[in-house]
């Protein structure tokens, strides 16, 4: 019940804060095969990447940081392309 009414205020609380998967996966995220490119040259600062992330990561600092869910909507809002996926090199 609790995380019902605590999921109205928060974007997936049971899965940021109770579920110990999300751990696990956090564990094998920085050797995950599909992996955010930013290009910096591209980028202008315009923090749209910021504003959607519901994980509440900034793209620009670290795009594949630990929280990250890989769910696409940075690269989506960026209106410049900026952010790219792909298979890690």
């Amino acid at each position: 019940m609790f995380t019902l009414l605590l999921s109205i205020i928060i974007y997936r609380p049971f899965c940021k804060y109770i579920c110990p998967l999300g751990a696990i996966y956090s564990i094998f995220n920085p050797i995950s095969i599909f992996r955010y490119r930013l290009d910096k040259d591209k980028c202008i600062n315009c923090g749209k990447c910021k504003k959607v992330c519901q994980m509440n990561i900034d793209p620009v600092e670290n795009c594949n940081h630990l929280k990250c869910i890989r769910c696409g909507r940075c690269k989506n809002a960026c209106p410049v392309d900026a952010i790219s996926y792909g298979v890690r090199k």
